[in-house]
């Protein structure tokens, strides 16, 4: 048991080391974003190099400049579309949920390590268990917690858009340009839907900083999961856009066809309700029915028939 308890010891520090190691890399990977993002404002590029000599600050620059590009592509695709759908849109976030993963994982390895190692258990389960533990804290449950929360916030949005469109419309239909409509509604929608109120702060943000209103308003669509109704939403504003349309009157339209969809969609579960009930009711439900009603008859009839007491 000595060499067990050894073993895994010597396990547990490699781990910790690694994750040691693993949690300086992200801050240096930080340090030097902020870095490069303060030489660009400073407007330190590589158009003012000297005597084309390459220094530690050109270096710094190429890095941040591949870091950036690859954050562009792979923000939302794969895992960080996860985190994204999920909720966590910043890279702090992202790293707090692996810090946080490694640490559970291993602090119950090593405590359930300790325990089986006291509780006189072989090598072959402790082995056996701790993989298990790896592969549920590591892979399965962080994988469901992420869907999960990211259904949460997309029920949430498909919940609140066509109240949104109608807050849209108003604005609209008052005078205002779409921008300013946009704004206006998500500060409104900030007490009902904090998940809508950012993606819409964000469209906003986006269109003033000089991104053309198609493009943010297909960001503003894929950021929300490329959800159908989201889809439409976004392709018939644009379509009203381009041919002159008034975006009003495009906007009741899909509203009352959003309206439509949410009715059929309850219609739906309301009949699917009859027959997702059959099996509970069948099993569940019915035999202690049965035993209730029918047994003081049986026992009555036992007595009676055998005279038992």
């Amino acid at each position: 048991m000595g060499s067990v308890f050894l073993f895994f010891a010597s396990l547990s520090t490699f781990f910790a080391i690694a994750f040691f190691v693993f949690v300086l890399s992200v801050q240096f990977t930080e340090k030097i974003n902020r870095w490069g993002s303060r030489y660009d404002r400073l407007g330190l590029s590589e158009s003012k190099k000297e005597n084309d000599q390459t220094t530690f600050r050109d270096i710094i620059q190429s890095y941040v400049k591949q870091k950036k590009q690859k954050n562009v592509k792979k923000r939302h695709s794969g895992p960080s579309k996860q985190f994204y759908l999920a909720g966590y849109d910043t890279a702090a976030s992202v790293s707090a949920f692996v810090v946080i993963k490694w640490v559970i994982t291993w602090a119950l390895v090593l405590a359930f390590t300790i325990g089986m190692v006291a509780a006189g258990l072989d090598f072959a389960k402790i082995l056996v268990l701790n993989i298990f533990i790896i592969i549920g804290c590591m892979f399965v449950m962080p994988t469901f917690y992420l869907r999960s929360k990211a259904n949460a916030r997309l029920n949430e949005i498909r919940r609140h858009l066509a109240d949104t469109i109608d807050l849209l419309i108003i604005c609209l239909e008052a005078g205002l340009g779409f921008d300013a409509a946009l704004l206006r509604v998500a500060q409104e929608q900030r007490r009902s839907s904090q998940f809508i109120s950012k993606e819409l702060f964000h469209t906003n943000q986006e269109i003033l900083a000089g991104l053309s209103r198609e493009a943010a308003l297909r960001n503003l669509a894929e950021r929300c999961g490329n959800q159908p109704d989201m889809q439409s939403l976004v392709a018939v504003i644009i379509q009203a856009e381009k041919i002159g349309a008034s975006v009003a009157k495009t906007l009741r339209t899909q509203k009352d066809s959003i309206r439509f969809k949410r009715r059929q969609s309850a219609q739906e579960a309301v009949m699917k309700l009859p027959v997702k009930l059959a099996f509970p009711l069948i099993f569940f439900i019915f035999p202690p029915l049965i035993l209730i009603i029918l047994g003081p008859a049986v026992i009555q009839f036992a007595q009676s028939m055998f005279g038992a007491q």
